[in-house]
């Protein structure tokens, strides 16, 4: 079987402030032969691009080389301005295993090249995650705290020295952090929910680790954006902004949104429209209910986002609003530890889940193909009848 490998190397330019640089980063990647560029992000803000690539591990480990070649060619950092922390032209080179790699590879592969970036461009580097040779370079926030400026100073601290190179940083191209890590999945998680179980079953699947971060709905469809993360469960569905931003799976279950109120209260769907509603922000209960009244929404007026479900539903509790639209398994969790709460007897909606990650994503064939093999085997059924009900 090919062996294949994912790269997501970040730059310290934006396409929005140097379109050349940008470009000549482009143009590089797409020359070299056994790398594929499956994606390309930009962000004016951050003053950042983040390249997403896939191919063999002689392919990729050359891509990466030369990316950062052109990188210290086109960027100059000490006339770097931008929002996201950064210490080098090029920032950061994650190596991800793909198909039939290992982590193991990976880290052989990330240490190749940083010792060929040191040895032709004289460019230092830091090895982090996996590739970490101490306890305190595993994150990289930590390393790459100070960021370009301050970066001169900090490695002349005794437990600062570079993993290559010497403890100075190049003058215009800064040092760079180069390591290899497993495929990150981000999931939003309300009480009871299968996204564990079901990225658990998957993983087993594809023979990978899993690095699992729980975070706000919000943050999590960000980070898989931003190839921060590189696949999303949180109860997921389909919608066509979201469409513009990110990949999907195929779908795993059905969902059923549901509307919680207070005993005695007289909302109904029917009446849903004349009251104040609570959903968590970025969710399609947020979209649907706030959507204009011509779109079958109830309007942004009588809708508030907030960052988690159990904050709605406390806001509820408190009367502040009258009722919160929220994914059936989490309200059953939630009316059963709040005695005064029920839910409506009518589904507000229904909806296909599925997983998301970034846009040309290598990882979603493979996904597929996992999911697949768990429906036919009954594992995704089991998942899903412990957590997801049509009552």
């Amino acid at each position: 079987m090919m062996k294949l490998v994912e790269c997501i190397p970040n730059f310290s330019v934006s396409r929005e402030r140097d379109e050349a640089a940008f470009n000549a980063l482009v143009e590089t990647a797409q020359a070299v032969a056994g790398c594929t560029v499956l994606d390309v992000q930009s962000d004016g803000t951050h003053n950042r691009c983040v390249f997403t690539l896939v191919g063999s591990p002689e392919g990729i480990g050359e891509a990466a080389f030369r990316l950062a070649k052109r990188a210290m060619e086109v960027i100059d950092m000490t006339k770097h301005q931008g929002a996201h922390p950064r210490m080098g032209a090029t920032d950061v080179i994650p190596f991800v295993p793909t198909m039939d790699m290992t982590v193991e590879e990976c880290v052989e592969l990330s240490r190749q090249v940083a010792q060929r970036i040191w040895e032709e461009l004289g460019i230092p580097s830091f090895l982090y995650e996996e590739s970490a040779t101490a306890p305190g370079r595993v994150n990289l926030a930590k390393i790459r705290k100070g960021q370009f400026e301050g970066m001169p100073e900090k490695l002349l601290e005794p437990e600062w020295a570079p993993d290559f190179g010497e403890r100075k940083i190049h003058p215009t191209a800064g040092i760079i952090a180069i390591g290899a890590r497993m495929p990150l999945i981000a999931y939003n998680i309300n009480l009871d929910t299968p996204n564990v179980e079901i990225a658990s079953a998957i993983a087993d699947k594809l023979g990978l680790e899993l690095q699992i971060d729980d975070m706000e709905f919000d943050s999590a469809l960000l980070a898989v954006q931003n190839n921060t993360a590189d696949v999303m469960l949180a109860g997921l569905s389909y919608s066509e902004e979201r469409d513009e931003v990110v990949d999907f799976t195929d779908s795993y279950a059905t969902g059923v949104q549901v509307v919680i109120v207070k005993e005695g209260s007289d909302v109904t769907l029917d009446n849903l429209g004349e009251k104040m509603i609570g959903t968590q922000r970025g969710t399609t209960g947020f979209q649907y209910a706030s959507a204009p009244v011509e779109e079958d929404g109830y309007g942004e007026e009588h809708v508030t986002g907030y960052d988690n479900g159990a904050t709605a539903v406390q806001e509820l509790i408190n009367g502040t609003i009258d009722a919160v639209i929220i994914d059936s398994a989490p309200a059953q969790e939630y009316v059963a530890a709040n005695p005064g709460l029920k839910v409506l007897d009518t589904s507000y909606a229904e909806e296909d889940y599925a997983i998301g990650m970034a846009k040309g994503s290598s990882l979603e064939a493979a996904v597929n193909a996992a999911l697949e093999e768990l429906k036919a085997d009954g594992t995704l059924q089991s998942i899903v009848d412990k957590y997801i009900t049509a009552e």
